[in-house]
């Protein structure tokens, strides 16, 4: 039996809450079938299969496949923007914790993010459709990877400012820290998928921090 958190989803592609439960059912059947055998892969009556509804019911939720990725979409963005601090709490953040409590703060809340059973899923849809998908690219170039350095690299300024860190380029120092766990994270959701123990990444990633807490220092 599979103990890992299963994320409900409650938002549809317009981030208006979802109170129906089909809907919602129709959404979870989709990730999983989509992140086993990709989103070409699978086709609407497989879908409704294995929801349990007629072809026609499911037209009553979702225009078409395309809309049901979309909100698939929407909904991973939100969950993976909540894993950054806040943009209007960015000062406080600098004030409150030094970089190496800040940085693994970060690592534990992307690991809670990252260990729901939905979210590993949709990671695996993602990665599937990066070069298929200008949505995908979207989310992985712009949020995944931008945002998360700039607003970084926004809290690094304010650390610098506050003498916490030596000054020098904030978005740079950023970058060089994020890159290495982008690469690690790909390797984790890998490993997740074939089933094989994370615990050396997981590793890895905690003597980033510290490398990277000692280079700053």
């Amino acid at each position: 039996m599979n103990n890992e958190p299963e994320l409900e989803l409650l938002l549809d592609k317009d981030l208006k809450p979802i109170v129906n439960g089909t809907k919602n059912k129709i959404l979870h059947v989709a990730i999983d079938l989509f992140s086993q055998r990709g989103y070409r892969g699978v086709s609407i009556r497989q879908i409704t299969g294995e929801v349990g509804i007629k072809e026609s019911s499911l037209y009553k939720h979702f225009q078409n496949k395309d809309e049901i990725l979309d909100t698939i979409f929407a909904n991973f963005k939100v969950e993976v923007v909540k894993i950054l601090p806040p943009e209007e709490r960015i000062e406080q953040v600098a004030l409150m914790m030094g970089p190496r409590e800040f940085l693994e703060r970060g690592l534990q809340n992307f690991m809670n993010h990252i260990n729901n059973l939905t979210m590993r899923k949709i990671w695996r849809i993602l990665y599937n459709e990066l070069f298929s998908d200008e949505r995908a690219r979207r989310i992985y170039f712009e949020t995944i990877i931008k945002l998360t350095i700039d607003r970084v690299g926004a809290i690094f300024e304010k650390m610098m400012e506050l003498g916490k860190i030596p000054k020098k380029d904030a978005k740079m120092l950023s970058a060089e820290y994020h890159y290495t766990v982008f690469a690690l994270v790909m390797e984790y959701n890998v490993l997740k998928f074939e089933g094989k123990s994370t615990d050396e990444i997981e590793q890895r990633l905690r003597d980033h921090i510290e490398f990277f807490i000692n280079a700053i220092s």
